[in-house]
This record gives structure tokens, sequence and C-alpha cells, in this order.
């Protein structure tokens, strides 16, 4: 597994889209229970290392950033919640 960096954001930002939002979920999945998606628009001028995995930050220092992501980001948005699987389908899914 690769390091989280901002390579697809510059591909994008060379290209000349300059409002790239990065997406992530937090959660055992939308079929397994609660999830949590957020996505954030950073300037381009911000693309550094400390804004690339909150899992490896202690509690206090994810703080600090997540502050800082929200006061300098273009947007941003974060939804928590539980998606409904039709039943038929999850028992599909999980069949062998």
């Amino acid at each position: 597994m690769t390091s989280p960096n901002f390579s697809l954001e510059l591909q994008h930002w060379t290209r000349g889209f300059f409002r790239v939002a990065g997406v992530d979920e937090a959660g055992r999945g939308a079929w397994a229970g609660p999830v949590t998606v957020a996505a954030v628009i950073l300037p381009s001028t911000l693309a550094h290392s400390r804004f690339n995995d909150s899992k490896v930050l202690g509690a206090p220092e994810r703080e600090r950033l997540a502050h800082e992501v929200r006061c300098v980001a273009v947007a941003w948005c974060c939804f928590a919640g539980k998606a409904v699987t039709p039943a038929i389908r999850l028992t599909r899914s999980v069949k062998p």
C-alpha cells in the first residue's frame, strides 16, 4: 500500500482543475453499520504532508489539524448515518 499523497490532486491541478475534493469514509461500511463520510477541497497551496493520514496522529494533533482544515478549506462537508440495504441484496452479496 502506498502512503497518502497529493499525486492525484496535482495531476488535476496541472490540467486546470482547481476545485479537487478529497473524500474519505470511516466505519465498517454502509452495509455493516454506521458510516461517516467527509469531503474537503483544500487550496492547492496547502498540499503538504501534514494532511495525509489522520490514523497516524494522536487525538490532540488530529483535532488541531481538523480545526485548521475547516478554517482554510475552500469547502468541506461531513455526513454520519447508516445506509439501509434491502435484505435480499445483502443476503445475495454475502453468500459464497
